[in-house]
């Protein structure tokens, strides 16, 4: 591998509800990542290769119940 480019982003909420010692939850996020890829081929020639991969979303909710 020559090279990578890895690019993240999100956004999370959180809600505090008091009289239920509770705290609820969501978050999003997505990932991107490109790698670089140098070998050589049956020839013994050199060859360089880029590699994109399908883009990563993750969804979470949830919640904490403190006791």
């Amino acid at each position: 591998m020559t090279g990578s480019e890895v690019e993240r982003w999100g956004l999370g909420a959180v809600q505090e509800i008091d009289a239920a010692a509770m705290h609820v939850f969501a978050r999003w996020s997505l990932q991107e990542i490109d790698l670089d890829f140098a070998g050589v081929n049956s020839v013994n020639q050199r060859r360089n290769v880029n590699q994109g991969f399908d883009s990563w979303n993750l969804f979470q909710v949830g919640g904490v119940i403190f006791f």
